[in-house]
């Protein structure tokens, strides 16, 4: 029994246009046909919605799901009329869905041959099936996807009511599943006539007694047996940040699905298209409550709804909601069923159906490109200047790598989590804020200062009705997409907690007010933090420099470290970029200058490549094994070496299967891999990165034992070289990366160890060798390898060697500095340099245990 059979009880006027649609729609549903493939692989005609109409006589299936642009080229007017009057026509709409299925079984029973069984008594069987009562009472539902006509959530006015429409939004919370009622059977407790009331969105008892003789108003009793009960859901949807205008607070609005086949299909933080209605509820609510003006005491316990007609039309007020039959979860063509159908839509492969011959072309054409992945980059972000590492990252990020199962259950995450750590006016919020504007996916941008920890996950909230609902946060809103967090070092520690969960197994665990859940949060995590003290400080390690947990730490795939040196050419540089912006913002030709790709090229290139499911061969696993070893082996003398752990083994696998995206293939090549172990080896130099205070000229300083006479020259020394007093006490400072002193120290330690060997067997003779015979070794070895090719190149270097000697004999005391009696010189009392001094290595301190150790 269809909708229609029950209402054959309520008295109604006769809506002939209503009748026409409902007669169209069926012959519509009756006629028309696709082109199939048999099983010779030959094409033949068959009737479109017939199977999926039957698949309705089951249980968990109530809606049948139509093409919309089917019905147009069916017939334009009958798509018209549905468009501008769908809430007029939806009840006939259903009605002849159902009418549509019970003759569809009824005719495939005929059509069967079965020897057995007679065509009457099969005929007979299928009819009774029919006619019981779970199927006579069964409501059958019409849902409409593949429409084209689109409104944004502000557009919904009152003006929209009644009318065919779509919306997209976001869903920040689902209430629970109800049953609703929508045809009561009520009986009166007078004359005990029965009788059917439609229900509108609230229980309302007949207004009087179908019995003449009977003036009872009031009295009547719900046959629940007798009654039509099906699902119902409320969610509440937002704006979405894409739509969202900017300084505006996003609207909401309830959104009202109905079936057993569409409630529990969408969950919190996905975001679809709805495809229904909109309509106006009586907020009842608030009418009892009184916050439109007290009712109680007009209201009596035995009025009923009925009491509603004492407050006057002023005072009844009414909220808008949008009534969907059909929900399409962002990236599927058709409406979800369930979650589980919503998560194999959403693992599936490429399609190419899903792109057009134009954008395919275009696709082939940028694949072609060899340095893709640096166009891509430099394309997306072209209004910032420098930092190629971290915009390739960030690419890297919004491609992902791909989600696993283990046979056991456990989920591997291939999500990428990314961290921008550095000065102020590096362009962090920049990049986060055109990835949030930009992002193929979804994207979520937050504060770290400004969000709590149930701001970013869920939180329950109390609903209307007195029970409680989940309302999701930002990584729950973030679903399949990317949650970018600024200011994330400003995060109190017990937020920063909440979090774990979410980067890593990527869902969110709530005990809360009697509600237990795990909720999906499969999003990539995007986040720019400050060091402390505003600066970021080369000489301390990257755990000293930012307000994280080591477990935070732990869980971001990639570590960028940006800085603001301090260097002409870089100042230059930027400023120029930084003016050229200023001064050409409104020319799009010369702002596409630095772009090789538009936006839309990069947002459908990104889409295509998501599509792939790169898997790891048998001869790549040698591969990232041996850059595994490698990485933690290039560490191990530095401060960072804890930051390599199992899980970055896990961060180089997405990273390789990102780039096997980019470059649209279904395989991880050795070289993808390679490419990966160089991004994270990058992000390692950049934290390890650590400049040395070379110690300073002082006023008194003397060479070659000298009070300020002649300085005098030694072999290799050119006359360029030699400095006069003035210029000695005015030299600078000068800063050296540890990497590079730690260079040169082994080689100069080397020549030293190469020179005592030779002395062991000579007798009365110092150990070690001269300063000045030292620094002309190691300049002639520079000039061999072609390091050295100016003169000044020549003066720079041998200053630097001089002050490299120097600190490893008075502070890291790796050398040790003689007299020419052989009696040592005390580092902390020597008052002068001397360039003639001999030197040797200090025999208490292992060599290879020095450069292990972390030089402050």
């Amino acid at each position: 029994m269809d909708v229609a059979s029950g209402l054959n009880h309520l008295t109604r006027d006769r809506d002939e246009l209503a009748l026409q649609i409902n007669f169209l729609f069926k012959k519509f549903l009756e006629e028309f046909e696709e082109t199939v493939e048999d099983e010779n692989g030959q094409p033949e005609s068959k009737l479109k919605y017939a199977d999926a109409a039957l698949e309705l006589l089951s249980s968990d299936r109530q809606t049948l799901f139509i093409d919309f642009k089917d019905i147009e080229v069916y017939d334009i007017n009958m798509a018209e009329n549905i468009i501008s009057q769908y809430y007029r026509f939806y009840r006939y709409l259903c009605q002849a869905v159902g009418s549509f299925v019970r003759e569809e079984r009824i005719r495939r029973a005929e059509s069967l041959v079965d020897p057995d069984v007679s065509s009457a008594e099969r005929l007979a069987e299928v009819k009774r099936d029919l006619d019981k009562p779970q199927m006579r009472n069964k409501h059958y539902y019409v849902g409409f996807y593949n429409f084209a006509s689109r409104d944004n959530v502000r557009e919904l006015t009152s003006t929209r009511i009644g009318s065919l429409t779509r919306v997209t939004g976001q869903v920040v919370r689902t209430h629970a599943a109800h049953p609703e009622l929508l045809l009561g059977c009520f009986t009166c407790e007078d004359c005990f006539t029965v009788q059917y009331a439609e229900q509108q969105f609230r229980y309302t008892q007949p207004a009087t007694c179908a019995n003449e003789n009977c003036s009872n108003r009031t009295r009547f009793k719900l046959n629940l047996d007798k009654s039509h009960f099906t699902d119902f859901q409320r969610l509440r949807i937002q704006e979405t940040q894409q739509e969202l205008p900017r300084g505006s607070i996003p609207r909401s609005f309830d959104v009202i699905v109905r079936g057993t086949d569409q409630v529990e299909a969408i969950q919190p933080g996905d975001q679809c298209d709805f495809v229904g209605t909109l309509v106006a509820v009586p907020d009842v609510g608030q009418i009892m409550s009184g916050a439109f003006g007290s009712v109680s005491s007009e209201m009596s316990s035995e009025s009923g709804v009925s009491g509603l007609k004492s407050l006057g039309v002023k005072e009844m007020t009414h909220s808008l909601a949008f009534m969907a039959n059909a929900c399409i979860v962002e990236g599927q063509t058709k409406p979800s069923l369930s979650t589980d159908i919503a998560e194999q839509a959403h693992e599936e492969g490429l399609n190419i159906d899903d792109f057009t011959k134009e954008e395919i072309l275009k696709i082939e054409s940028m694949g072609k490109d060899p340095y893709l992945l640096d166009n891509l980059s430099q394309s997306l972000f072209s209004s910032i200047y420098g930092s190629e590492d971290v915009k390739r990252g960030v690419v890297l990020q919004l491609l992902g790598g791909v989600s696993k199962f283990t046979p056991t259950g456990t989920k591997l995450r291939g999500d990428i989590n990314i961290c921008l750590v550095g000065d102020p006016s590096t362009a962090k919020s920049q990049m986060l804020k055109i990835v949030t504007d930009f992002a193929p996916v979804k994207a979520v941008y937050a504060s770290g200062k400004a969000s709590s920890a149930a701001g970013l996950t869920a939180s329950v909230v109390r609903d209307k009705d007195g029970g409680f609902v989940i309302e999701a946060g930002a990584l729950m809103l973030a679903d399949r997409g990317i949650c970018c967090i600024d200011e994330f070092d400003k995060m109190d520690l017990k937020d920063q907690v909440a979090i774990h969960e979410a980067m890593e197994q990527q869902t969110i665990s709530i005990t809360k007010a009697g509600v237990t859940a795990t909720l999906n949060a499969r999003a990539s995590i995007l986040a720019a933090a400050n060091p402390i003290g505003g600066k970021y400080d080369p000489r301390r390690d990257l755990m000293a420099n930012v307000n994280f947990s080591l477990p935070i730490m732990s869980r971001f795939d990639l570590f960028f470290v940006l800085m603001d040196p301090h260097d002409e050419e870089y100042d230059r540089q930027i400023s120029t970029r930084i003016l050229d912006m200023h001064l050409t913002f409104a020319d799009p030709k010369e702002n596409a200058k630095n772009m090789v790709y538009s936006f839309e090229e990069i947002r459908l290139y990104l889409r295509f490549a998501r599509r792939f499911h790169p898997k790891i061969p048998i001869e790549s696993e040698s591969v990232l094994v041996d850059e595994y070893v490698k990485l933690r082996r290039n560490l191990k003398s530095s401060r960072k070496a804890w930051r390599i752990t199992v899980r970055q083994l896990e961060s180089l696998i997405r990273l390789s299967e990102a780039i096997a995206r980019a470059h649209c293939v279904d395989v991880v090549k050795p070289e993808f891999i390679r490419q990966a172990s160089r991004l994270i080896e990058s992000t390692q130099v950049t934290v390890g990165r650590s400049e040395l205070d070379l110690i300073e000229s002082k006023p008194d300083v003397v060479v070659n034992g000298t009070g300020g006479g002649d300085t005098g020259m030694y072999e290799g020394e050119v006359e360029s070289q030699r400095l006069e007093p003035t210029q000695q006490t005015q030299s600078q400072k000068i800063k050296m990366s540890v990497r590079d002193y730690k260079t040169l120290a082994r080689v100069l330690i080397d020549n030293v160890l190469a020179a005592e060997e030779e002395k062991d067997d000579q007798e009365d003779t110092l150990p070690g060798m001269r300063k000045s015979d030292l620094i002309d070794l190691y300049l002639r070895q520079c000039c061999d390898s072609n390091e050295i090719q100016t003169e000044a190149e020549l003066v720079k270097r041998k200053e630097i060697c001089e002050r490299v000697i120097e600190r490893l004999t008075r502070k890291d005391l790796l050398l040790l500095e003689l007299r020419d009696d052989g009696s040592l010189i005390d580092p902390n009392q020597a008052p002068e340099v001397d360039l003639d001094s001999m030197i040797m290595v200090n025999p208490n301190i292992v060599v290879d245990d020095f450069f292990e150790e972390v030089i402050e």
